[in-house]
């Protein structure tokens, strides 16, 4: 290693089996290893200041989180009062507007 080269550090990350071959002739394919795939990939890391894609939780959203996110949509544009009881179906909404 010449004198000027920074060190370097190891990473250790545990892979299930098949998603490592998969990876790994995937990368193979481009001509990459998997410790070159690493490094580019934390150089990414720093260069967009978090993970370079988007990480999300569940697309689905349960009827509970749906309920309550119109219940406070209807509260902050005034279509029900603050204090109204729980909402849990267009008729209940259908008290307030009927």
């Amino acid at each position: 290693m010449a004198a000027n080269a920074p060190k370097s550090e190891v990473v250790q990350a545990r892979l299930e089996k098949d998603v490592k071959e998969q990876g790994n002739r995937i990368l193979q394919d481009l001509g990459l290893d998997a410790s070159t795939a690493i490094n580019m990939f934390y150089h990414q890391i720093i260069l967009q200041g978090g993970l370079p894609f988007s990480v999300k939780l569940s697309e689905k959203v349960d009827d509970e989180i749906r309920r309550r996110i119109i219940k406070a949509e209807a509260q902050e544009f005034g279509l029900i009062p603050d204090d109204s009881e729980e909402i849990t179906s267009g008729e209940d909404l259908n008290k307030y507007w009927g």
